[in-house]
């Protein structure tokens, strides 16, 4: 039997994020921007190269060679990445099995602290110099 989950609770207002629900996000995102990268380029060939008279087939019969130089890349890519990774458990580096993480309301109200303690700091600097300004010259 497994034992017990005794880590405490998150706090509210934030979310755990686990690897594989890092791995996914980042996959998605990566598929998504190829997807429409792909897209973007294929519209802008087929447009340059008709206007040059080229035939579509003779692009078409190129794509699988295309494909084949992105699957060969997509593999050099996670060869790399899985070799950093190996060198850096190697090297000491430990990955927590999660994160705990803001929500974006949290996020939110993070930002907005951070940005009334830099505004109240502001005004304060700003203050004390006028203040010197009419004690010292005045």
């Amino acid at each position: 039997m497994a034992a017990p989950d005794t880590r405490p609770a998150p706090p509210a207002g934030t979310w755990t994020a686990t690897p594989a629900l890092t791995g996914a996000a980042g996959a998605a995102a990566a598929g998504a921007a190829a997807v429409v990268a792909f897209l973007s380029h294929q519209r802008a060939t087929a447009a340059r190269l008709a206007e040059d008279g080229v035939d579509g087939a003779a692009r078409r019969a190129a794509l699988p060679t295309a494909g084949k130089a992105l699957a060969v890349a997509s593999v050099g890519t996670l060869a790399a990445g899985a070799a950093l990774a190996v060198a850096a458990t190697l090297a000491g580096a430990s990955l927590a099995p999660s994160a705990t993480l803001a929500t974006p309301a949290g996020a939110v109200a993070t930002a907005d602290r951070a940005r009334a303690a830099v505004r109240g700091a502001v005004r304060e600097r700003l203050l004390g110099e006028e203040k010197k300004k009419e004690g010292g010259g005045g």
